[in-house]
């Protein structure tokens, strides 16, 4: 479990919990959290879930900037509110009233309590056609699965095309990394493997210019 939690592979992550907690077994707080944290990130309504289902089975604790954090993630990638009212409970007193998916009041007509939904996987209420599906790609994508590359492995949030040196209008994906998240990965559509882009070019530049200052 904590390998498939390293290498940022939510679905293997949340099936060897399940595994544990099923052989009546234990998940650290640490670890519950980050599965809960890798789920958000990422549209869907199932995993997000089964990430829920073991957080309570593991009676989970946050800290104020754990559950800050988490409450941030779902905002910055818009989630559907339903899904933002779920992590709410997070923060709640043990004694208080638990939040429903949709608001009991203000939510009378059938089509508001579904606008708590717009978003979420299979419900494409308010989000965009098959063809700007297409044009402008999902907002987050999580690599897995690589053998010789591990440190792809995590999430990639969609960036601006670079036509002027990719050639294309395909979306730009990359994750930050390190200190400061000045390691930058990228994930992008190319056809000519003999002449690879580096779109990191402008970035190195101004580092140099640094250099020479100093």
């Amino acid at each position: 479990m904590s390998k498939a939690v390293s290498d940022n592979n939510c679905e293997d992550a949340i099936e060897a919990a399940t595994t544990v907690f099923d052989n009546q077994g234990t998940v650290s707080n640490d670890l519950l959290i980050r599965i809960l944290q890798m789920s958000v990130d990422l549209a869907g309504v199932e995993r997000f879930a089964k990430a829920i289902n073991l957080s309570i089975r593991g009676n989970v604790k946050f800290n104020e900037h754990q559950f800050a954090s988490l409450v941030g993630r779902l905002l910055s990638r818009e989630a559907p509110h339903a899904q933002v009212r779920v992590c709410l409970n997070f923060g709640l007193r043990p004694d208080a009233e638990p939040l429903e998916p949709h608001p009991k009041e203000g939510c009378d007509k059938e089509a508001d309590k579904k606008d708590c939904y717009a978003g979420a996987e299979h419900d494409d209420t308010g989000e965009l056609s098959d063809t700007d599906e297409v044009l402008v790609g999902p907002k987050v994508l999580e690599v897995v699965g690589m053998t010789e590359m591990r440190k792809a492995h995590g999430i990639y949030k969609r960036s601006p095309p670079c036509p002027d040196v990719l050639n294309n209008d395909r979306p730009v994906y990359k994750k930050s990394e390190g200190m400061g998240g000045k390691d930058t990965v990228w994930c992008y559509y190319w056809m000519n493997p003999d002449d690879v882009p580096d779109l990191n070019k402008e970035e190195k530049a101004e580092e140099e210019k640094k250099k020479r200052r100093g």
